[in-house]
């Protein structure tokens, strides 16, 4: 065999072998990822807020848009409303499919709609009297969805007395 020749099969072993050895570490490397991958997974589903969480947040903030509102602090009113609306956005991002509810909580979302645009509408006119008759559809709404998504237990009302008495709802 000539030395070209044999330079030339010894090329083409070499570049099989880096080829083949290529493939090993690809295989070996992608498979560590995607453990990796799958670890991470189970460590942001672990720190993510429970459902329960995130509706005892927007039932927080459901009373203080209540004790806002009647006290005429109409910019709280506005922020409280705000919070409401990225909590039910939250749930539906982090929990739409919902250990035995039959509908997603995307779905099931849009039953408090109504009562959301009736009380931002009242808050922006800061209109007291409207947003009496708004909070109440909204809270009708809230136990509507509480119903819908086999929770009637689940039943949230008007605030009857002082809750929060660390913060300040006048103005």
């Amino acid at each position: 065999m000539d030395m070209k020749k044999l330079m030339s099969a010894l090329m083409l072993v070499f570049a099989s072998g880096s080829i083949a050895l290529f493939a090993v570490l690809f295989i070996y490397e992608n498979r560590t990822l995607k453990k990796e991958i799958a670890e991470l997974k189970t460590s942001l589903d672990q720190a993510k807020p429970g459902l329960g969480e995130i509706m005892g947040t927007i039932h927080i903030h459901h009373a203080k848009l209540y004790y806002s509102a009647t006290k005429d602090n109409w910019d709280l009113a506005a922020y409280q409303l705000d919070e409401i609306k990225e909590g039910l956005d939250q749930a539906t991002e982090l929990h739409d499919e919902f250990k035995t509810v039959k509908t997603p909580l995307s779905v099931l979302k849009h039953m408090t709609d109504q009562g959301l645009s009736e009380v931002d509408s009242a808050i922006k006119a800061r209109n007291k009297p409207a947003f009496l008759m708004a909070y109440q559809h909204l809270t009708q709404s809230c136990n509507q969805c509480h119903q819908a998504a086999d929770h009637p237990y689940i039943v949230v009302q008007t605030p009857t007395g002082p809750m929060f008495s660390n913060q300040k709802f006048t103005k």
